[in-house]
């Protein structure tokens, strides 16, 4: 992460880096950590979607007369 002077002014104000100076390094590269966050997310629910889904029982039945 980059440093920058803008840094400890966001925090004294309570504002977001990201927020208060969109166009600083420091905010690219927090808003570049968010989404590979936020794809690594996306992939693991797809995952667990589609595990669920192959280990879900297809009848409700446990026994059955026959």
């Amino acid at each position: 992460m980059p440093s920058d002077r803008q840094i400890p002014i966001s925090v004294n104000d309570g504002v977001p880096i990201v927020m208060s100076d969109e166009r600083a390094e420091t905010s690219r590269a927090f808003q570049m950590l968010a989404d590979l966050y936020d794809e690594e997310r996306k992939i693991v629910e797809a995952e667990r979607e589609t595990e669920s889904a192959e280990f879900e029982p297809k009848s409700r039945r446990r026994f059955a007369w026959r």
